[in-house]
């Protein structure tokens, strides 16, 4: 399931790569807004982090 959502972030932000899916490992469940104009992703806002220690 991880591994689909940075790759949907990555298709949107390009700068969301391996280090930001480790970053936010630990943080599930993640939720995300991201703002759009067309079909280009102008703004981001992580509305909910509940931080979990991956085991």
């Amino acid at each position: 399931m991880g591994q689909r959502l940075v790759q949907f972030l990555n298709y949107f932000d390009n700068d969301f790569l391996c280090e930001e899916f480790l970053r936010i490992i630990d943080y599930m469940p993640y939720i995300i807004r991201l703002d759009f104009e067309g079909r280009e992703c102008v703004a981001k806002e992580e509305i909910l982090i509940v931080e979990k220690e991956y085991k």
